[in-house]
């Protein structure tokens, strides 16, 4: 009869009280064993049997109320779980997964419905060293809330926050609560960030270098210019102090009405000024050459700084 009543959901909050004649401890032990939860042998005290019923309903009350609220406190867990935008996970203490939800999977890429094992071979190859170093220190460590990020291999970013059930017994591990939130937006706004920051040090760069060039450019031309002048002003002062000399000679010729007569002294002055006039002409064309120099390499330039500009301000 107790079987039957055990075996009846209906029935089995009910608390028994065997009430009988055996006596005696086995026959007790016995009795408990066979579901009972109280036992009473005869005779018995009238008051002694109410007081134990009374117990054993305040009990029954406290019990139905127990399981009632845990399998309340369960469904809403299940569902949190179900529902939840981040992916949970269990683990025993062992470290095998018992428990994911539907989340977990999308996120992870794991197979749904199937039995999770070896799920760090979803984990992109890069970071499973890294992964499987963490976990072990996990297993170890007597820290109850520890955090990583990893990518899995379909690409998705997460951020892990790991915890210990070890809290009826500190210090000993009974299980692991894991929940993965996707990062994979943030990793991406990181990695955009990072190369706008390696664009902008390289354009940095080139505009330090086009800088240095622009620079050279001009002591460069300004050595070039430099030196025709230094030769136009030295040919120009030859020939000016050759025409004063000359000028002064043929005055004084006239004033005393003499015949100008060139001198070997004087053909030769002239000669020495016609090959100034040669290096002045000379250096007249070098100029312009240097000028057509500058004026080309400027526009090019120019059109660089332009292109240069644009990719910055784009």
């Amino acid at each position: 009869m107790l079987k039957a009543v055990r075996a009846s959901p209906k029935l089995r909050i009910i608390p028994v009280i065997m009430l009988t004649a055996r006596g005696g401890d086995e026959a007790k032990v016995e009795g408990l064993l066979a579901g009972a939860d109280d036992y009473l042998s005869k005779p018995f005290n009238a008051r002694e049997l109410i007081a134990r019923a009374h117990m054993q309903l305040q009990l029954g009350k406290k019990r139905k109320y127990l399981e009632a609220a845990f399998e309340e406190r369960t469904v809403e867990m299940r569902t949190l779980a179900e529902y939840s935008p981040g992916g949970i996970f269990r683990c025993d203490e062992h470290g095998a997964v018992t428990y994911t939800n539907s989340a977990w999977h999308e996120i992870s890429g794991y197979p749904l419905g199937e039995e999770v094992r070896q799920w760090g071979d979803f984990i992109h190859p890069r970071d499973r060293g890294m992964v499987s170093r963490f976990w072990d220190a996990l297993m170890t460590s007597q820290e109850t809330h520890q955090t990583c990020e990893w990518q899995f291999a379909n690409g998705r970013w997460v951020m892990a926050t790991i915890i210990r059930l070890d809290i009826a017994a500190p210090g000993r591990l009974r299980g692991i609560l894991g929940c993965v939130t996707d990062i994979t937006e943030r990793k991406m706004h990181e990695d955009s960030q990072r190369e706008r920051m390696i664009e902008a040090e390289e354009r940095r760069k080139e505009a330090e270098e086009a800088k240095r060039q622009q620079e050279l450019l001009i002591d460069i031309t300004s050595h070039e210019i430099r030196n025709p002048i230094s030769s136009l002003m030295q040919c120009s002062s030859l020939v000016k102090t050759n025409l004063l000399s000359l000028q002064e000679q043929m005055e004084m010729a006239l004033a005393e009405g003499k015949t100008f007569t060139p001198t070997n002294q004087l053909l030769t002055t002239m000669n020495e000024d016609l090959e100034a006039l040669e290096s002045i002409y000379q250096c007249g064309l070098t100029q312009e050459r240097i000028s057509n120099d500058v004026l080309s390499l400027g526009r090019i330039q120019l059109g660089e700084l332009g292109s240069f500009d644009g990719r910055i301000r784009h």
